[in-house]
């Protein structure tokens, strides 16, 4: 199967592609990469716990002492 990400990889630099993808040589993650992933783990955690997240969340004022 090919990624999008692969054909990315490849058109940036193919040597880079060979090396990360067919080699399998690990690469040390770029900031970019670790904010990437932090924050699709950040979502994915999010959607699963969306429920529990929004129970504890305590609202400081009732609806009652907002509008009025």
């Amino acid at each position: 199967m090919i990624w999008k990400s692969h054909v990315f990889y490849y058109t940036v630099c193919p040597r880079k592609y060979y090396l990360a993808y067919v080699k399998k040589i690990k690469v040390n993650p770029t900031k970019e990469m670790v904010y990437g992933n932090l924050f699709h783990k950040l979502r994915e955690y999010i959607s699963k716990n969306e429920s529990k997240i929004l129970k504890n969340i305590k609202l400081t004022y009732s609806f009652e002492e907002i509008v009025s």
